[in-house]
């Protein structure tokens, strides 16, 4: 049959029993109406529907469209597939004039649900889902720059006005995470469009460089940080994708260089911070320095990132006071920037901040009433950026004792920048520090379990040393480990002090783990309190401390240097009175505990740590040395050292003795013969601390047996110290 034209006023009028299939031409067999209306109708796809159209299907008994058919408009646009009452429903392919495709899904003539977009010129596909005629959720494969980009499917991508505003971008640059933009390709072209990289997200780069920060029409722009994979780090601004403004950038030998940058290079003025603590300043051009000045340095101002490069030369001469600093504290302050002008109303309390930086729905309504989302926003995207950038999953361990310093670095600076924004912002600095507190305690606990497996890993060796010192002691009691016999009672007096210290364990923020050694400090006073129920009773520091001893060894604790650690590192943002002297007690009882053996007691049988018990030693050899006294042949400092070498090298010996031999020493060396039987009665008595027994032997010789046997590396500690004390005397003898 040979299509016809049919007027709507003769379709209006007639009246058809069944459906019959019939070829039309008129726009108007697509609406629901009967009568031709003078408004112009829109469908979804930018095309407006013209006077005459070439429809050739099913319809229903009104005349309309439904079932199967062909449409086709007269700028060649073509339909083909189901209809329902006069509207393009169910399945169905669209051909657009300019060359695209559409097969899926359609309802009431926009696609809804399933379908596939496909643009030939343009060498793009999106496959996913429609709703109203919108593009929802899918897959996005398109070209941009001359490389194929696709759109990876997430239920965490953001659909408005049938285009994602985030999403995972991948192509043979990398993976991109996070906010996107779309590029029209021409106003001829009404449904295709690029995806940009635009604001902020993370971009992994297929050669394992990871950048995270903010870009602008797909290039690197604003604040950022860059990952290399040889290990090198920049913190700072970008421009049209290259370094540009300031930045920090970080080597892995501890050098840093902090200033200006133009074009990945240095410009500008600046400071090239050396691992050994020398600095030098000037206007820098590259790697050449114009007008420098160089400063020595000192170990205070080693970066903590090279902490380990000195660790054996000089760990042991940091004392509290000289704690390293960390790198840089302005890292992060370009970051955090934007908090710098939250709108913090009088109204706006600490605690209505604390309920908008939840993530729940009651923090998200407070977030949107306060104006809070951008603070919210500055904290999780660092959260985001610690958690990627520190996991220990696929990092080498070899350079975890780097990570550890570096993530401390990246908190330390962190809290300081924004403790710089909320000081300028708010003024009062009891305020912004109390606003500081709560956003610390809201951190902490999404990074905790990255941070916190760092810290294990990094002190592997010595947890595990100290949980098989604990294992060993497990069946310690009360009195050996050194309780006064008033504070001893049943073991259920200790349980409310092993179950503070347990929640060590769930500590998620420095706050709560300084806070539980308060809580343990004060169950000690509360439980012996209950037992002397009306009477007063004073303990001193010395009387708490072997009772934190047992109760850490009868805990259940794991990780006790991780903790301590944890705590030491960033005690500072506590800013508690007691908490420096918890950590410290916390820090010596757990050296006191991993000093401990079975075989060392004092005359009471009380453990003893090996460093008391070689003190022990050594103090009766500096208490009795000065009774050796001059002769006429030599001087009386010149035996003292000959006899300190002498008694350190029979200690050396015994604790080098393979298979615990404790046979009898013999000394047959004549003129140290001599002095040791001048001054047997001193020597016994020294020996005598050691369970050892020195006599004359046959022909000349001096006998030294054991009486009670110690570990050999006792012996060794002992040899070690004594030498310390040569040293020291010859020093003097040198002044």
């Amino acid at each position: 049959r040979s299509p016809s034209k049919i007027h709507r006023s003769d379709m209006s009028s007639r009246k058809l029993k069944k459906k019959t299939r019939q070829t039309v031409s008129n726009p108007s067999l697509l609406s629901r109406s009967t009568t031709r209306s003078s408004k112009k109708v829109t469908d979804i796809e930018g095309w407006k529907n013209h006077d005459e159209c070439i429809y050739e299907g099913d319809r229903d008994v009104d005349g309309l469209p439904d079932g199967i058919g062909k449409l086709k408009l007269e700028n060649e646009a073509y339909y083909e597939g189901q209809f329902s009452k006069g509207t393009k429903s169910g399945h169905g392919t669209f051909w657009y004039s300019t060359g695209e495709k559409y097969q899926g899904a359609w309802k009431n003539n926009l696609q809804h649900g399933p379908g596939t977009l496909s643009f030939p010129e343009q060498g793009a596909v999106f496959t996913g889902f429609f709703e109203q005629g919108l593009r929802s959720c899918g897959m996005y494969n398109f070209m941009h720059n001359g490389r194929m980009v696709t759109l990876i499917e997430s239920e965490e991508t953001i659909w408005k006005e049938d285009v994602p505003k985030n999403g995972t971008l991948e192509s043979d640059e990398g993976t991109y995470t996070g906010e996107i933009k779309s590029m029209n390709a021409g106003k001829h072209v009404r449904l295709y469009y690029s995806l940009v990289k635009h604001g902020y997200g993370v971009l992994k780069y297929n050669n394992n460089n990871i950048y995270v920060g903010f870009f602008k029409n797909d290039q690197r722009q604003g604040y950022g940080l860059l990952l290399e994979n040889n290990g090198e780090r920049y913190y700072g601004t970008w421009r049209h994708n290259r370094k540009s403004g300031e930045g920090i950038q970080l080597y892995p030998d501890g050098t840093y260089y902090e200033g200006s940058w133009l074009k990945n290079i240095r410009n500008g003025k600046g400071i090239l911070h050396l691992p050994n603590g020398d600095t030098i300043v000037g206007e820098w051009k590259g790697d050449k320095i114009q007008n420098g000045e160089y400063t020595k340095g000192s170990l205070r101002e080693i970066p903590r990132s090279v902490r380990e490069m000195f660790q054996n030369a000089a760990e042991n001469s940091f004392d509290d006071n000289r704690r390293l600093d960390f790198t840089s504290n302005y890292k992060w302050l370009d970051f955090v920037q934007k908090a710098i002008y939250i709108d913090l109303e009088s109204s706006i309390t600490i605690k209505d901040i604390k309920s908008s930086l939840q993530d729940d729905k009651t923090g998200k309504v407070m977030r949107n009433q306060m104006g809070l989302n951008v603070l919210y926003e500055v904290i999780m995207n660092f959260i985001q950026i610690f958690n990627m950038q520190y996991s220990p999953v696929g990092i080498n361990l070899k350079k975890i004792k780097n990570l550890l310093p570096n993530a401390v670095d990246d908190i330390k600076s962190f809290i300081h920048g924004l403790s710089l924004a909320f000081s300028e912002k708010i003024g009062k600095q009891d305020q912004a520090y109390e606003l500081l507190k709560v956003i610390v305690k809201c951190l902490f606990p999404k990074i905790y379990n990255v941070l916190f497996r760092l810290y294990i890993i990094k002190h592997n060796t010595k947890e595990s040393l100290l949980t098989l010192k604990i294992s060993e002691l497990k069946n310690v009691t009360a009195d050996i480990i050194g309780i006064k016999e008033k504070f001893q009672f049943e073991e259920n007096f200790y349980n409310d002090i092993i179950h503070e210290i347990n929640q060590l364990q769930t500590a998620d923020t420095p706050y709560k783990k300084v806070g539980c050694l308060q809580k343990v400090s004060s169950a000690i006073l509360n439980s012996v309190a209950r037992e002397y129920e009306g009477t007063k009773i004073v303990m001193g520091a010395e009387d708490k401390f072997p009772i934190l001893i047992y109760v850490i060894l009868k805990s259940e604790l794991k990780n006790l240097w991780s903790h301590h650690e944890m705590m030491d590192d960033f005690k500072n943002i506590v800013e508690d009175v007691e908490a420096d002297y918890r950590i410290s007690q916390f820090r010596q009882a757990l050296s006191y505990i991993q000093a401990l053996d079975w075989q060392l007691r004092d005359e009471t049988n009380i453990l003893t740590p090996l460093h008391v018990f070689s003190s022990g030693v050594c103090w009766e050899v500096k208490e009795g040395i000065d009774s050796i006294v001059e002769d006429e042949k030599e001087t009386a400092n010149n035996k003292r050292l000959r006899f300190l070498l002498w008694l350190s090298t029979v200690f050396g010996k015994i604790g080098h003795r393979n298979n615990m031999e404790y046979q009898p020493v013999t000394v047959f060396n004549e003129i140290t013969v001599a002095l040791i039987q001048e001054y047997m009665d001193y020597l016994n008595k020294v020996l005598q601390i050691m369970g050892m027994q020195a006599s004359n032997g046959l022909e000349n010789t001096i006998s030294i047996t054991f009486e009670q046997r110690y570990p050999l590396y006792v012996y060794l500690r002992v040899s070690e110290t004594l030498f310390e004390i040569i040293e020291e005397r010859m020093l003097i003898n040198t002044l």
